[in-house]
């Protein structure tokens, strides 16, 4: 058995579900939903993570729709939940091409009046 869990939006309660997913393998999934609909969950699958990946290109600063062709072409989605870990001053400079000058000099003058303990 397989664990989900299903969260309702409206009240932000959580179930959790015991779903009859016993397969380790992909042999094993079609031998217990057959082909057709292993298939169709797989490509259903794929199309959501291509779409994510589009729509993170395309919330990027200087997107244009070559761009987000480009970036999607070739791209092959990964294991889920493996991701690799960005630099830290990578991820600072992304983070600071999305504010503008005076907020961020607003961020740099906080963190160096208060500093992190």
């Amino acid at each position: 058995m397989a664990k989900v869990t299903v969260k309702m939006i409206k009240d932000s309660e959580q179930l959790e579900l015991d779903v009859p997913i016993t397969a380790n393998t992909l042999a094993e999934l079609v031998r217990e939903f057959d082909e057709g609909s292993v298939f169709g969950h797989a490509i259903i699958g794929l199309k959501t993570a291509f779409r994510n990946k589009a729509a993170s290109e395309w919330r990027k600063k200087d997107a244009t729709p070559d761009s987000v062709r480009a970036a999607v072409q070739g791209w092959k989605p990964g294991v889920p939940g493996i991701r690799a870990r960005k630099d830290p001053m990578e991820l600072l400079r992304e983070l600071a091409g999305k504010v503008s000058k005076d907020q961020l000099k607003a961020i740099l003058k906080n963190m160096i009046d208060s500093p992190a303990a």
